[in-house]
């Protein structure tokens, strides 16, 4: 639902129709004033919002839409006769309205006049009298005329050989519409017309003051001086006549001229052309009636109706590619799961227990001759000689009962004549063999430094790209295809990284596999580390826990390194960012000014560049709607200009960003007291006059000099009952020895003063001769400020037009105000501080006494936004600290400098041709980063893996085995012809854990060497520790027959004794 403001009564709406309107028309076409919401140029439309305006329900890359009025004005124009009586021309509408003795001064190229039907005694001419009745009351007199001079310099030598005149009548409209509008700023984006125009109802608003404030450019009342009061910037108006001087227009001319020959680009002899002043004036009026109906007031009563919210937001894009790929190995995984969960779930099993351990394993073997014989005679045979020899012969599962248990054992098929004289054949031929021990590649140490030497790498690639990235600001896009900046920055390091989970997994295995063995090897090692050591039974990154328990500390690290193998990837998956940051591009920059003032500087040297009423105006609307300073301008300083050659300039919005001068003052301002110190004032009534006097002493080069203002103030006629108050600014005389530095001092400096009194009779009268107010001050306060100069260098960001974007002053770059001086006999400080204060003294103000809060010039307008207080004009307010009114007093003379320079044109000295200072084109770019945290987390992981892996491969196991333990005829064949045979048969009725807690109780201890099997020959295997030989077999290759193989064999057969 969307609520409509419904607009208040006409009467209620009067005192809203004031100059601020026109002053804002002002604004938005020279001073870069933003329209206001539901506003364009040519209309303006009855606000709405949603029925919820919380941020949630309204936020940016939003529009809103609903059904509005549309107000909208045109102009029903007919060219007017025009007849010469010298000196003086008369014009006709040929409908009953006629004007004469209209006589045009011809001191410029063109004549240009807005003439309104209203009588007014500012107005120069008007359509009110005897030949144009109040029936064309809403008409207006629009004249453009070229002049020509032909000899001399009188009103007679001048010839007008064109010309063009428009009587015109302005229509006022609605319209319903459904409009669209831009959220948060609350811009028109589109309107649909879905109604027909109707004429504007009378009830709506006052039209005719409408028509006589732009007409007249006054407010009623202000020429008989019955108007009531108002804010200054409600009761002034600008005058446009400066923005469009270079048109050589004749002096004076109304607001409505400038408004309608300012708001279209056209030169002077285009306006000669009826259609095109036509178009114009009809441009301006539709503006000026847009803006006075958007600040019209609103009556908070909510009328619903119905509305939609558009808004845009970020989605994720889905590389179709990758999304089939990614779709495809999906389904393909879940079909060979739902396979193999059917096979398994199919498939019959009888298993009573889970042969996870070597232990399990040789208990599923019985004491068969037949099925021993064999493996035990290949105890040390290699893999590929095993698998040779058993190559034909068949064993199976069978299950069998027990002590009326279920069991099952391995048994052996009958074998071949020829098959077992094979055996027998080998087997005789030697019955302990040399061999090379089998060890998996994948733990040799040149795989170990590889695997090493990778992870090195590339913990060493991500410091270099982190570094390079910070020093560079981002690196470049690899390609502007997002596929291909996915596959580079996303796809690639991930598929990299996800390589080093399946190696790590290998390692995990080879080491579950592996370990029991090692331990076994060792010598006297616990059950649970060897024989009942369940690793083999689950995947690595599940043994943790088992390993801890069996102390397989490496075991447990690589397990938890197979783990956080996973994490790496989603860091590395991760780690690059896309940002839009700013890239510098070193360029040089030309600069046409020199940091110094010229002494001739002056709003009056500059010609009609702009106003002095500009500088307030445009913090006004700065401070209250927050339309942006001019070019080159902060609310503190002015910088020194310098500008891109086009032939320069890089592709893309840029900005731009060097070393500046920056110039600002000091404002120095001192509080007044009513006491004999140095810094005084008074302030006296005499007769029909209030009197303010003040000395302020100052201590300079040249000894003591004292500022004074005598007899300055305000009359006190018309003076209203009650509490009073009145504000005054004003500039000092001086009195001193030399009058050179006295008028340079003194002429600097401002005083501002608040008085509040008690106006006891009589009271306010608009007779001629009024008597004066019986007046008894109630409260003084008294303020001067001796602004001074400042220059500093500064690193400066702008944008294209010289937008202050950042600004950050070069510490110890301070300049001393004497060295700003361009010649030796002017003081550049006393003339731009002069110009400051000119513009703070009030224009056209009035000194006035009153009982309200509405200030009386642009300096205490101004005071009131900063302070956000009316308390500074309020009669009834006591008087602040003066901190905090010096603060505020401080802060406009900053604002007020700061956009005074910039209005100047150039008040700097040129420089010489080809002066540049050296700077950057920031040019922004999308560029990749890295992911801090994902960087540090990558970093540590892959430092840990570093570690751990250097770990694995200095302390992997030893290489004693003659096989691999990788399969049940590998490891039954190391048992085939031990004792453990035999006593794990008798404990075959005892499920595994009962097994386990028996032969801890038992003490049993088994080791990993050399034996005399049951058959009463030499073996290598898994035996009791109490019956091996050796637990280091001298049969071994020759890399075990070393002094140390043969020391630490020594050493053990020492030890069994």
């Amino acid at each position: 639902m969307m609520r409509n403001l419904e607009s208040l009564s006409v009467q209620e709406k009067d005192d809203s129709l004031n100059a601020e309107f026109m002053n804002s028309a002002y604004s938005i076409l020279w001073l870069g004033q933003k329209l206001p919401p539901f506003t364009t140029t040519q209309f303006s439309l009855s606000p709405f919002a949603p029925e919820d305006l919380s941020a949630e329900s309204v936020g940016e890359n939003t529009t809103i839409s609903a059904q509005s009025i549309a107000y909208s004005t045109e102009l029903i124009c007919s060219p007017a006769d025009i007849g010469r009586a010298e000196p003086y021309f008369w014009m006709s509408n040929n409908r009953g309205c006629n004007v004469t003795d209209i006589g045009f001064l011809p001191q410029a190229d063109y004549i240009a006049q807005y003439i309104p039907w209203f009588n007014d005694p500012y107005v120069d001419y008007f359509l009110d009298g005897p030949t144009c009745s109040d029936a064309f009351a809403n008409n207006f007199l629009a004249v453009f005329i070229k002049t020509s001079r032909y000899a001399g310099n009188k009103t007679s030598d001048f010839e007008y050989p064109n010309g063009v005149a428009l009587f015109c009548e302005p229509k006022y409209y609605t319209q319903a519409v459904n409009a669209t509008i831009n959220v948060p700023d609350l811009s028109v984006a589109s309107v649909i017309p879905v109604g027909p125009k109707e004429q504007l109802s009378k009830d709506f608003m006052n039209i005719t003051m409408f028509e006589y404030i732009i007409g007249t450019g006054l407010l009623p009342g202000v020429s008989s001086g019955v108007a009531s009061r108002r804010e200054w910037p409600q009761q002034t108006m600008l005058d446009p006549y400066v923005k469009i001087s270079n048109m050589n227009l004749g002096w004076p001319i109304s607001n409505m001229v400038g408004f309608g020959l300012g708001i279209e680009e056209h030169d002077g002899d285009s306006f000669l052309n009826a259609s095109v002043l036509h178009s114009s004036f009809e441009a301006a009026h539709q503006l000026l009636f847009a803006l006075a109906v958007s600040g019209l007031p609103r009556d908070r009563t909510m009328r619903l109706g119905q509305g939609q919210k558009d808004y845009r937001i970020d989605s994720v894009y889905i590389a179709m590619p990758f999304a089939i790929v990614v779709e495809v190995a999906l389904g393909l995984v879940a079909l060979m799961t739902l396979f193999v969960f059917v096979y398994a779930y199919r498939r019959p099993s009888k298993m009573p227990m889970d042969p996870s351990s070597i232990a399990d394993i040789v208990s599923l073997i019985p004491q068969d001759p037949k099925c021993l014989n064999g493996l035990a005679a290949n105890h040390s045979s290699s893999m590929e000689l095993l698998e040779e020899r058993f190559k034909g012969h068949r064993f199976r599962l069978q299950e069998t009962v027990s002590r009326g248990q279920l069991h099952a054992k391995i048994i052996s098929q009958p074998l071949l004549h020829q098959q077992r004289a094979t055996i027998q054949k080998e087997v005789s031929g030697e019955d302990c063999p040399r061999f090379r021990p089998a060890f998996p590649y994948e733990l040799s140490h040149p795989i170990g430094i590889i695997f090493v030497a990778v992870m090195l790498g590339l913990l060493l690639s991500l410091g270099l790209l982190h570094r390079n990235i910070h020093l560079q600001n981002g690196l470049p896009l690899p390609s502007n295809n997002s596929i291909i900046q996915q596959v580079i920055l996303n796809y690639i390091p991930t598929a990299i990284a996800t390589l080093i989970e399946p190696f790590w997994v290998l390692l995990g295995r080879l080491l579950c596999i592996f370990q029991p063995f090692e331990h076994l090897r060792r010598g006297r090692p616990t059950l649970s580390a060897s024989l009942n050591a369940r690793y083999s039974s689950l995947p690595p990154q599940l043994v943790v826990w088992r390993a801890i328990r069996g102390r397989d500390y490496l075991l447990s690290l690589l397990c938890v390194m197979t783990v956080l193998a996973n994490i790496f990837t989603v860091a590395v998956s991760g780690l690059f960012q896309q940002r839009f940051v700013d890239v510098y591009h070193p360029t040089h920059f030309a600069q046409t000014s020199l940091p110094i003032f010229q002494n001739s500087t002056s709003f009056s040297s500059n010609g009609h560049v702009s106003n002095a009423e500009d500088v307030f105006y445009i913090n006004k609307v700065n401070l209250t709607r927050g339309t942006p300073l001019p070019p080159w301008v902060t609310k503190s300083h002015f910088f020194l200009p310098f500008e891109l050659d086009q032939s320069q300039h890089l592709p893309g919005p840029s900005k731009l960003r060097a070393f500046t001068t920056g110039f600002s003052i000091e404002p120095q301002c001192r509080e007044l007291k009513n006491t004999t110190s140095n810094d005084t004032f008074d302030v006296a009534f005499s007769g029909g006059t209030t009197t303010v006097s003040s000395s302020v002493s100052l201590n300079t080069d040249r000894g003591p000099v004292l500022c004074q203002i005598l007899d300055d103030g305000a009359n006190n006629l018309s003076v209203p009952l009650g509490k009073v108050a009145l504000e005054h600014l004003t500039r000092p005389s001086a009195q001193a020895h030399d009058a050179l530095e006295s008028n340079v001092t003194c002429d600097a400096m401002m005083f501002a003063f608040w008085l509040h009194a008690d106006s006891n009779g009589p009271t306010f009268s608009s007779s001629e001769n009024p008597p004066p107010a019986n007046l008894s001050l109630s409260g003084m306060f008294g303020m001067a400020c001796l602004p001074v100069l400042k220059m500093s260098q500064f690193e400066v960001t702008v944008d294209h037009i010289g937008n202050i974007l950042e600004a950050k002053e070069v510490l110890g770059s301070e300049v001393a105000p004497q060295q700003l001086v361009n010649q030796p006999d002017k003081n550049i400080l006393w003339q731009l501080s002069s110009l400051v204060v000119d513009l703070v003294n009030p224009i056209g103000a009035d000194y006035a006494w009153h009982n309200d809060t509405f200030a009386s010039d642009w300096p205490n307008y101004l005071l009131k936004i900063l302070t956000n207080s009316s308390a500074i004009t309020d009669p009834s307010s006591p008087f602040p600290e003066f901190q905090s009114r010096a603060i505020a007093m401080e802060d406009l003379l900053l604002r007020l400098f700061a956009v005074m320079v910039s209005l100047l044109g150039p008040p700097f000295e040129p420089a010489p041709p080809g002066h540049q200072i050296v700077g950057n084109q920031v040019i922004g770019e999308w560029r990749v980063f890295m992911s801090e945290p994902m960087f540090y987390l990558a970093a540590c992981l892959l430092s840990l893996n570093i570690l751990v892996a250097s770990a694995l491969y200095v302390r992997r196991p030893r290489g004693i085995l003659p096989r691999a333990p990788t399969s049940l005829g590998s490891i039954v064949a190391y048992c085939a012809a031990s004792n453990m045979v035999r006593e794990m048969d008798q404990l075959r009725h005892l499920s595994s854990k009962a097994r386990e807690a028996y032969m801890e109780r038992c003490g049993r201890v088994y080791g990993f060497g050399r034996f005399r099997g049951t058959d009463g020959k030499p073996r290598i295997g898994i035996e009791e520790w109490s019956r091996l030989d050796s637990i280091f077999p001298d049969s071994a290759s020759s890399q075990h027959n070393n002094f140390a193989s043969q020391l630490w064999e020594g050493a053990y057969r020492f030890l069994r004794r």
